[in-house]
């Protein structure tokens, strides 16, 4: 079908592009060298449209090309947090690592090892654990023009010592995007117009901390780092 497209545009504009040039040289014939030289210029145009023109409809119609190794994002990740709060089933592609540590005090202080580092932090108690502590990490997320690069994000990790829980700043990450968008040339024989809004967008979220302490333990926190508790 493109291709007919294609042949049909050709066979319109060609020989208009013969018989405009030739309909003012003949109108016009004490201006014949001034225009041949515009119409040898308007012609040349024509001419690199036609073919830009056979070359767009023989590419792809998607807009843009997804790469195989990006998993295209989902809307599981919103409820995420809610969901470990009140602790429903959560999808387990958002599980980074899970930890035990054992301890000894009856006091548990939550820290960050860089005060510029948010984490979202969810404490249960647990009546079965005894000198314990169980850490579990969930992805902080990233969607980026709705492809999902939770996985690309370093994650932190979680160190106690001497009844201090210290949750690590991972190393940063730098993402490199391109976006390709179609030329003026091919854009202005489709739909899609060339000032309209590429619709970049990201989203992101902070990473999880879920931990599960004994039902006793008193927990303390350094300023400025929050957690709920599930009841």
């Amino acid at each position: 079908m493109n291709i007919l497209v294609t042949l049909l545009l050709i066979s319109i504009i060609i020989p208009i592009v013969i018989l405009i040039p030739l309909f003012i040289l003949i109108k016009k014939p004490f201006r014949a060298k001034s225009s041949t030289r515009s119409m040898n210029l308007l012609a040349g145009y024509i001419a690199l449209l036609l073919v830009a023109t056979a070359v767009f409809y023989l590419l792809p119609n998607k807009k843009y090309q997804p790469v195989e190794s990006i998993p295209l994002a989902d809307a599981s990740w919103e409820m995420l947090y809610e969901d470990l709060l009140e602790k429903r089933e959560v999808d387990q592609k958002h599980l980074r690592s899970k930890n035990s540590y054992s301890i000894e005090e009856k006091d548990l202080q939550l820290a960050v090892s860089s005060p510029d580092y948010y984490v979202s932090i969810i404490v249960e108690r647990d009546g079965s654990l005894e000198n314990r502590v169980e850490a579990t990490l969930y992805a902080s997320y990233l969607e980026v023009n709705g492809f999902d690069l939770s996985t690309e994000i370093p994650t932190p990790t979680v160190e106690l010592q001497n009844g201090t829980l210290t949750i690590m700043k991972p190393s940063k990450l730098e993402v490199d995007l391109k976006m390709i968008k179609k030329e003026f040339v091919y854009s202005q024989f489709s739909n899609d117009s060339w000032l309209e809004d590429d619709g970049f967008g990201s989203s992101h979220s902070a990473p999880i901390l879920y931990l599960k302490v004994p039902q006793d333990i008193k927990i303390s926190t350094l300023e400025g780092l929050y957690y709920d508790e599930v009841k």
